[in-house]
């Protein structure tokens, strides 16, 4: 475990900081006594385990919230869940650290927490009705109150009295409730005073609606739109008054100005501006550290002799610095940063990861684009350690910060195999050898990593064991090293036909896999597919495998055989997967798809050139999901969080002409493969149940199969899923169905079938 330092409170607030005072607001905890234990664990565990947050969210807020409005409980998730989801992008983007705690919170409540309580307001009206938004927020107005004048309007009755009319002790209670003062003025020692009381939302607010709907049945829609709105306003008094004292109008002044003004604010500008103005003071500190991160400590920039004292005695300096102008340790993290870095540029990586992972903890919630730096060093240097549960710790937090993209693969594991191998790999790319300072003595340099380029000059003479059929053999890879396979897998992926008959006629075990859960069928498809060579697939096909390695997801790039066999366009291959038990559903692949939805995929058309741009546009993407599948499909060389692809450069005619060579293969590999097959290749799938209405996350949230043919006027495939039970009425996330889609790409082929389709059906009796 990394050293316990004293550190001062982030500038950002913890999520578990968030969802605590949510939770305040709604009421929630008083729902369930493990609420409380719940939100300290989010508290503390929080940033270390990503699967926690929505859990806990849906916990504490949405199953109370469930039990009193269904509606409003949905929508009140829907909101906290992307209000969370934003501010986690501000934490990664927009440093704060040359804020404190209490200089960052006035910002923050200014432009994100008014902005975002704004916004919820809107969609909460605009979803319900309810009480006029400038009435509820009116200064020296009662957000209770409002409600309570908007009720009896609305319901032509006295709502205290008429749900109370013989409890008067109630109804005085529900008096307060309409006084509650939303921000407590101090009394003369300078202490909050409590005011009129907010009033509990399980012990008050439910049975006041339950009386309601009791005494007015034929009413009950507006007395629930009552509820809602209570709820609402109990909420947006509570978080006024939680509001911590600072020179800025009250919260409900900063909302209904967001309300007026409906013009979008630029809010990270807005407090990246404001960390720059708090800095000033900061200016030697900031002007000593850039240079120490720009030039002493460029991991990639070769060094000369004397640059490792010269780093330390800048180091020595920022230290100095640090503790005369930021001695509160708002700093502290950076000067941990610099002296990982040092270590590692001085061959001391044992030393380095010990400040990595100090630096790493006091950039949480501080240190913005910094942190991420941060984190993808210490990740690549603890995977080089083979640091396997600092490793977890570290990934952990990165996708609670956005910085991967989670699948539910990563709920079991969330460090694979492969990943620490591809985190080694980058460690290279990241920490050259050439970047290291020369003082640092030969043994303590580090080596050089072992290459996983295999070397084929050595395996050309490999023969196989037909003594011992299912032997696990070492397979020689350039610069020294080893990859272990079952001898029928290595031979399967080289496509060596005459040696994969041998092992099966000596009873090779066809089931076994190698470590990334690769089969010998799967490497063959591989081989034939990138080779266009099947002989050892033939072979591999006459046997029959088991279910479970024909539906074995590999570790890596989720392929399965299936998968492959739909990219090889053969339908014969198709049908005997099928034929042996392949599940014709299972999403395989990265991002996850279908075979039906990839096998619809090669349906699209696009002139070569068009199509080249499109590869080299998913290239350059940045979403997480294209970043992770860089890190899956190049490796190391993709970088750890797989944004370090550099762009080819199309200036040098020798590398241009190269990549067009290669693009072009792609291209007109795929295109050869006539659409027949494909079309044969749907009906096999569909006739084992694959799903033209599942949904998937590309090309964008909620496409299906069926939806995915309307876009490419694949009339033959669509007409096929439609009669399989595609629906062409449903609807992706951004409210498009097959008819829209159509429309929108002009697939006259498509329109023409759905027309005629819509018209018979209107015909039948």
């Amino acid at each position: 475990m990394s050293e316990k330092v004293s550190r001062p409170k982030p500038p950002y607030p913890t999520i578990g900081e968030l969802c605590q005072l949510l939770s305040g607001a709604f009421d929630t905890k008083s729902a369930d006594p493990s609420s409380r234990k719940n939100l300290n664990r989010l508290a503390v565990e929080g940033d270390f385990d990503w699967t926690l947050r929505p859990r806990i969210v849906k916990d504490l807020i949405t199953r109370p919230l469930r039990k009193f409005d269904k509606d409003l409980a949905s929508a009140v998730e829907g909101f906290v869940s992307s209000v969370l989801d934003q501010y986690i992008e501000y934490v990664g983007r927009v440093s704060l650290d040359a804020m404190s705690r209490e200089e960052a919170t006035p910002k923050l409540i200014e432009t994100f927490g008014a902005a975002h309580v704004a916004m919820c307001l809107i969609v909460l009206r605009d979803k319900f009705g309810g009480p006029d938004l400038n009435d509820l927020l009116k200064q020296n107005e009662k957000p209770i109150d409002v409600v309570f004048d908007w009720a009896d309007k609305a319901l032509e009755i006295d709502v205290a009295g008429i749900a109370f009319s013989e409890d008067k002790q109630k109804r005085d209670e529900i008096g307060r409730w309409r006084r509650a003062v939303p921000i407590p003025k101090r009394d003369s020692n300078g202490r909050r005073s409590k005011g009129d009381p907010i009033p509990d939302f399980f012990a008050s607010i439910i049975p006041l609606v339950r009386r309601l709907r009791e005494k007015l049945p034929e009413r009950k829609d507006t007395v629930s739109l009552f509820g809602k709105w209570l709820v609402i306003a109990r909420a947006l008094t509570w978080l006024a008054r939680e509001m911590p004292d600072a020179e800025y109008e009250s919260l409900f002044d900063l909302v209904r100005k967001e309300i007026a003004s409906n013009i979008p604010r630029d809010i990270g500008a807005i407090l990246s501006r404001e960390n720059n103005k708090a800095g000033e003071r900061l200016s030697d500190l900031r002007q000593c550290g850039l240079t120490l991160m720009t030039s002493h400590l460029m991991p990639t920039e070769p060094k000369k002799q004397g640059d490792q004292a010269s780093a330390r005695h800048e180091i020595d300096r920022f230290m100095t610095l640090a503790d005369e102008f930021a001695p509160d340790g708002r700093t502290r993290y950076f000067l941990d940063w610099c002296e990982g870095r040092w270590h590692v540029l001085s061959g001391n990586e044992t030393d380095a990861i010990r400040f990595y992972e100090k630096a790493a903890d006091g950039a949480l919630y501080r240190a913005g684009e910094n942190q991420k730096m941060l984190i993808e060093e210490a990740l690549a240097l603890a995977a080089h350690l083979r640091k396997k549960p600092l490793l977890k710790r570290l990934k952990h937090r990165a996708l609670v910060m956005g910085f991967f993209a989670a699948s539910d693969r990563e709920k079991t594991d969330v460090v694979a195999g492969w990943e620490v191998e591809q985190m080694a790999q980058a460690f290279g790319k990241l920490f050259p050898l050439e970047g290291r300072f020369p003082e640092a003595s030969s043994s303590r340099r580090q080596k050089e990593l072992t290459s996983s380029f295999i070397d084929l000059t050595a395996t050309d003479r490999i023969k196989p064991d037909l003594a011992n059929p299912d032997r696990v053999i070492s397979i020689p890879v350039l610069k020294g090293g080893k990859l272990r396979y079952p001898q029928l897998v290595w031979f399967a992926s080289q496509g060596r036909a005459n040696e994969v008959k041998c092992l099966l006629e000596a009873g090779v075990d066809v089931n076994k896999l190698e470590r990334h859960g690769g089969s010998a069928l799967l490497c063959a498809l591989q081989f034939a597919e990138s080779r266009g060579q099947h002989e050892a697939l033939n072979l591999l096909l006459e046997k029959p495998h088991k279910r479970e390695v024909l539906d074995r997801l590999t570790d890596k790039k989720a392929l399965t055989p299936l998968y492959l066999a739909v990219q090889l366009g053969d339908p014969s291959v198709v049908a005997r997967l099928l034929q042996m038990g392949a599940t014709a559903d299972l999403a395989a692949g990265y991002p996850l798809q279908t075979p039906l939805y990839n096998c619809i995929s090669k349906f699209k058309t696009l002139p070569h050139e068009l199509a080249k741009r499109q590869i080299l546009d998913r290239l350059a993407a940045s979403t997480k999901e294209d970043r992770e599948s860089k890190r899956r499909y190049l490796g190391g060389g993709a970088g750890v969080m797989g944004e370090r692809i550099s762009m080819p450069d199309f200036a040098n005619p020798r590398h241009a002409a190269i990549l067009s060579e290669v693009l072009s293969f792609s291209i007109e590999n795929d295109a050869s493969k006539p659409k027949e097959n494909f079309v044969e290749i749907a009906k096999l799938l569909l006739a084992h149940e694959a799903d033209p209405n599942r949904r998937h996350t590309r090309p964008g949230p909620g496409r299906t199969p069926l939806m995915l043919a309307a876009e490419f006027d694949a009339v033959e495939v669509f007409r096929l899923m439609t009669e399989a039970g595609g629906d062409s009425f449903r609807k992706d996330d951004q409210g498009n169905d097959s008819h829209a889609i159509a429309r929108s790409f002009g697939s006259k082929e498509v329109l023409g079938y759905l027309n005629c389709f819509t018209d018979t059906c209107a015909t039948r009796p």
